[in-house]
């Protein structure tokens, strides 16, 4: 089973002890720590079911559209191993586990909230992945001295803004080191989150590591004070999820910060689209991201070819000069 249809199952099987607007005022709860950035943590059964309901699609799209770009990064990375920190329910592992299934086998998950590893388990046992299945769990607070294995790849998903700054280098060095191929960090993408990557970026940087994405150089981000630089992806809605969080649409924009560091050299590209390229009549307006700084490119209608091409990239995408 998918994510989805596991979570539609748990639906049908779990919440018809919940009242729904028991769990929507829990939910609320969730966002407005959320958006005070005061601590993601659950208190209650109520709010962790309805995180897996109304949050964890958002977290699964965001891992997912990233490691997606470390497969067009590294097309023949083929990762064996995945150690995924402040796990959560698993949703770094089933984001994984759904772009590299031919090469996975082994996944360990460290999570602090007990509870929340018992949901994860719930979850794993209904996926098709055999690896999924018998994914190894451990109960781990992330502050204190971690002793894990080395991993193909890791990753730190909307975990490190919980955890206090002075932490953090030791925190890093330990993943960085248990690391084989490549890691990944996620934070959500708000000028906050931002800030946080550029330190870790920094870190990374001093302990040897190569920068496979989203930056296009090593150097300083040109991103101009007041600013940050972020990405979105698109995220369907279920009934139920549109009306926890009392929405209309049937879909939402998920904003979010990421690194991919790797152990070895990638290659080079020379630009990175971070806006919304702007549609205007007769040429279409691009910002990207390059060595040089941040550049406004316009592509004319006039030149029918790169104006076709321009029109099909979205922000995010990688760019590379049309011919």
């Amino acid at each position: 089973m998918t994510l989805e249809e596991v979570l539609k199952s748990f639906h049908e099987k779990h919440l018809s002890q919940y009242k729904q607007n028991a769990l929507t005022k829990a939910f609320e709860r969730i966002s407005d720590r959320y958006r005070k950035e005061s601590g993601f943590f659950l208190q209650t059964e109520e709010e962790r079911w309805a995180y897996l309901f109304a949050r964890l699609p958002a977290t699964f799209g965001v891992a997912h559209k990233v490691f997606e770009e470390l497969k067009r990064r590294m097309p023949d990375l083929n990762p064996q191993s995945l150690l995924d920190v402040g796990a959560g329910p698993g949703t770094g592992m089933w984001a994984a586990s759904s772009i590299f299934e031919e090469s996975l086998r082994s996944f360990t998950l460290l999570e602090k909230d007990h509870r929340f590893v018992a949901m994860g388990k719930q979850l794993a046992e209904h996926s098709s992945f055999p690896a999924v299945q018998r994914a190894h769990w451990k109960s781990v607070d992330m502050t204190i001295s971690l002793d894990v294995e080395t991993h193909d790849l890791t990753i730190l998903s909307y975990s490190i803004g919980e955890i206090k700054e002075p932490f953090w280098k030791s925190l890093l060095e330990t993943l960085w080191n248990a690391t084989g191929k490549a890691l990944v960090i996620i934070e959500p993408g708000t000028p906050s989150g931002y800030r946080r990557m550029m330190k870790i970026r920094d870190m990374l940087l001093r302990f040897g590591g190569f920068l496979w994405a989203p930056c296009p150089h090593h150097q300083t981000c040109p991103v101009a004070r007041g600013d940050w630089c972020h990405f979105s992806a698109r995220i369907a809605r279920t009934s139920l999820h549109r009306k926890l969080k009392s929405a209309d649409l049937g879909y939402e924009d998920e904003k979010f910060c990421y690194l991919i560091f790797g152990k070895e050299p990638c290659a080079a590209y020379p630009s990175r689209i971070i806006r919304h390229p702007i549609k205007h009549s007769g040429f279409v307006e691009v910002f990207l991201c390059q060595k040089e700084g941040i550049q406004r490119t316009i592509f004319s209608k006039k030149d029918k070819e790169k104006y076709r091409d321009i029109k099909k990239l979205n922000w995010g995408d990688l760019f590379i000069e049309l011919k």
